[in-house]
């Protein structure tokens, strides 16, 4: 049943860390959308959770899959959740999208517009530089 196969993605939305990895180990599918056709790794981004970012990174996930709405990648989650997310205020942004660049994940066309947090658009900036 679909709503079954989304569990994943559902736990990550609901900042679940330990949902997750306990599903992940069960070897629950990593790119299973959920909301939004968003994946486990999208949530994890978009809540500036940098262990459940890490956790996710483990089992090797697409970071370039684009989410159904807002047509974005994980990483551009994590930005705009840094600026604009719901825990932008208690949310670890900075490692999570250092964790996501780490593992691979392309930088957006243009990170200013995602309206981040001054902290992460430093480290993406510091990136650029490279």
């Amino acid at each position: 049943a679909e709503s079954e196969r989304q569990r994943l993605p559902n736990a990550a939305e609901r900042n679940n860390t330990k949902a997750v990895r306990l599903m992940l180990e069960a070897g629950w599918p990593v790119n299973t959308p959920g909301e939004a056709g968003a994946t486990a790794l999208h949530f994890a981004g978009f809540h500036g959770n940098a262990e459940m970012t890490r956790e996710i990174l483990r089992f090797r996930p697409d970071l370039e899959l684009k989410s159904r709405d807002y047509a974005g990648t994980a990483l551009s989650w994590a930005i705009y959740g840094s600026g604009k997310g719901w825990h932008r205020k208690t949310g670890d942004y900075v490692g999570t999208v250092k964790a996501l660049l780490v593992a691979g994940a392309v930088m957006p066309a243009d990170p200013e517009k995602l309206k981040p947090s001054d902290a992460v658009l430093q480290v993406l900036r510091m990136r650029e530089r490279r």
